[in-house]
């Protein structure tokens, strides 16, 4: 085949799906021109119409508000997971179901912030207080720990610790690990 011969029979296939488009588009026109709503723009197949819709509507014929539409905050990208649900996928330094608070790193906080425990960071996750084994609390705030009482012999008694208290020796004083709610010198205190 000369090659004049091959690109006239490319432009008439060319102009042939062209001609379809054409076709097919106005019948979305003679159907009902609001046919999709919502800016939605009307296709025809041979199987019937269809509608393009833009990303914040859904549906058939573009009738519901997506579920994704501004459900991502701070310029999240929505998706649906396998069940449906939309979910996002958040900037690097964002973090939340919808994105909505800066990750905690180790270099945002002061050095004192974990004190005295001490700050840890794991990819993909947000950082957070480890916590020396006498501390608890978010930021390691509060010590398990009574104050060191001297006593005359120096050492703990079966006795010595109230309310299932652990005592240690710590040379001629003592120390009370106190169980929650307990705590003062000898965990005497209820502390609710």
């Amino acid at each position: 085949m000369p090659n004049s011969e091959k690109n006239e029979t490319i432009n008439l296939v060319e102009l042939a799906q062209a001609e379809q488009i054409q076709v097919r588009n106005s019948l979305c026109s003679l159907l009902d021109p609001d046919y999709c709503k919502n800016g939605g723009i009307c296709y025809a197949t041979e199987q019937g119409f269809g509608c393009h819709c833009p990303s914040e509507y859904t549906g058939e014929r573009c009738e519901h508000r997506s579920p994704c539409y501004q459900y991502c905050l701070h310029g999240g990208l929505c998706y649906f997971t396998n069940n449906g649900q939309p979910k996002c996928f958040c900037q690097p330094h964002l973090e939340g179901d919808r994105c909505e608070r800066n990750k905690t790193t180790c270099s945002m906080m002061s050095a004192d912030y974990c004190k005295p425990g001490a700050c840890v960071t794991i990819p993909d996750s947000p950082s957070y207080c480890q916590c020396p084994p006498a501390f608890i609390g978010e930021r390691c705030e509060t010590s398990l720990i009574s104050t060191t009482t001297k006593t005359p012999s120096g050492s703990c008694t079966p006795t010595t610790c109230k309310n299932g208290g652990v005592c240690r020796n710590i040379g001629n004083s003592y120390l009370c690990y106190c169980q929650k709610p307990y705590s003062g010198t000898n965990c005497q205190s209820y502390a609710g």
